[in-house]
């Protein structure tokens, strides 16, 4: 087994593809997502987009693009309280926390190359309101999921996409009596201050009306209740294309960059969110 694992840790997916034709048992093993499952482990990569099975991630060539310090761990119920309490109770503009389980650093956005430099712990969240609930990797130098707001044809990014947005859900989600009023309201805030200075420089989307007063009440303090995700499919005709019969403050909103990455993050979006440029 470990012979195998040394040279398909080697090949390439085109490569795979041929050396397992060379033996029925590795025939046979191939056949099973697990197989796959382990040549992406080898290669980093523990995580995949539900929709993605292991073989098309294999073999869609994008794993050395995938942040490997990434990790289902990240999901686990112990890890999300100790980290939902440490951000809520300390959250300031500007700030970072170190994802790693093994560490409680949080402090001031400037401190976060001296944090990875001292302790290599490779995933932060970033909470300054124009970064905020921001997964990067110190060491892949990269912003997680970002890449798949505008795209879902890299399985990769889909994939790092999953992960990112479940990750930031569950540390902003009221799952304890003992969280709703602290983290409610932190959010009221949060939410508020984005939706505040979200125009400045920023191209305008179209998000559906309803969900757009829903969250008002919320941030504005008049509910307590978050609207939950995006419905924006109620703005397409059944082809996909956005319906050209809609009227602003009737049927729409607009809203800036910082609450549209805010909310794909946060809240998650059924259908897209079109740009009122195109």
């Amino acid at each position: 087994m470990e012979i195998i694992d040394k040279i398909s840790s080697a090949l390439n997916s085109k490569d795979i593809l041929c050396f397992i034709q060379s033996s029925s048992a590795l025939y046979y093993r191939a056949q099973h997502p697990s197989f796959w499952k382990h040549l992406c482990e080898l290669n980093g990569i523990n995580y995949c987009h539900p929709n993605v099975t292991w073989k098309e991630l294999f073999c869609s060539g994008e794993l050395s693009n995938m942040c490997p310090h990434l990790n289902t761990n990240m999901l686990d119920s112990s890890f999300i309280q100790s980290k939902k309490q440490l951000i809520w109770s300390h959250l300031k503009n500007n700030q970072i926390v170190c994802l790693d389980s093994s560490c409680d650093f949080f402090g001031e956005g400037a401190y976060d190359t001296d944090h990875y430099a001292t302790d290599k712990h490779s995933i932060i969240l970033k909470l300054s309101l124009l970064h905020m609930m921001e997964l990067w990797c110190n060491h892949c130098v990269k912003t997680i999921g970002f890449d798949y707001f505008h795209s879902d044809t890299k399985q990769g990014s889909k994939s790092e996409s999953y992960i990112m947005k479940k990750l930031t859900k569950k540390l902003g989600s009221v799952t304890q009596e003992t969280d709703n009023q602290l983290i409610t309201k932190r959010r009221q805030e949060v939410e508020s201050d984005i939706f505040r200075i979200q125009f400045r420089n920023s191209t305008t989307h179209i998000i559906q009306k309803d969900w757009h007063t829903a969250w008002l009440d919320f941030i504005s303090g008049k509910t307590i209740h978050h609207p939950g995700p995006l419905l924006n499919t109620k703005l397409s005709r059944q082809d996909g294309t956005l319906n050209p019969a809609l009227f602003l403050g009737k049927d729409f909103e607009l809203i800036g960059n910082l609450t549209c990455w805010y909310i794909e993050r946060m809240y998650g979006v059924s259908g897209t969110i079109v740009s009122s440029s195109k």
